[in-house]
């Protein structure tokens, strides 16, 4: 039964997604990254670790593209 709206409006879910990869992509650039219970990891101090983060912002942020573009084909 459709109730006239979503509950994850694609859109919502694009714009989300690319705004994480274009904050990836600045991170990457500057060379630190947010980790949630760490605060900020820099690339210098602890490249290990910051590769691996921005690893996986990008792919939740290509996730979340994805989802949304599944989403809008599936309307």
């Amino acid at each position: 039964m459709h109730y006239g709206h979503s509950t994850a409006n694609p859109y919502y879910v694009l714009i989300f997604g690319v705004i994480i990869c274009l904050v990836t992509v600045h991170w990457t650039f500057s060379g630190r990254v947010w980790e949630r219970y760490q605060g900020w990891i820099y690339r210098d101090k602890d490249p290990k670790s910051f590769w691996w983060n921005v690893v996986i912002w990008y792919l939740f942020g290509f996730f979340l593209i994805a989802l949304a573009l599944h989403l809008s084909s599936a309307q």
